[in-house]
């Protein structure tokens, strides 16, 4: 097939191989010439990767090699202080006679694992005096 043509002098188009920038598209998702998004193609030629627009046809080089990067951002983070210590009413809630408390001394707590943050990738216990509500991490 033959190669696309070279976009005319005076149509405002970059010379080829060259990436434009655009205050109004930082991270270069549209097409600079009728602004669609971009789809990724790879020039087998010199074995590169080309962003395309489907509705024009215009093409310039990618400025990075990925193509589609998924960021999952967990906020939610278990805090001991964020526990309600009512938790020890919770008849769901496994027990633990011998887990002595170093607030008070009371012999028997309730305990969980925790769902999410730290204490969840280390697969840690999370305990709740039952007698004062003291709780800690075993």
């Amino acid at each position: 097939p033959p190669a696309p043509a070279a976009p005319a002098a005076g149509d405002g188009a970059p010379p080829p191989n060259q990436v434009t920038r655009d205050a109004r598209d930082p991270d270069r998702r549209f097409c600079p010439q009728c602004g669609n998004t971009w789809q990724p193609r790879e020039s087998r030629a010199d074995q590169t990767l080309l962003l395309h627009c489907r509705n024009c046809g215009y093409a310039e080089p990618a400025h990075s090699p990925v193509v589609y990067e998924n960021r999952i951002k967990k906020e939610v983070s278990t805090r001991l202080d964020t526990i309600n210590p009512e938790v020890t009413q919770d008849p769901t809630l496994q027990r633990m006679r011998g887990a002595r408390c170093e607030s008070c001394g009371h012999d028997e707590a309730v305990l969980f694992q925790a769902e999410s943050g730290a204490f969840a990738a280390s697969l840690s216990l999370i305990f709740v005096c039952c007698g004062c509500g003291y709780k800690w991490v075993g």
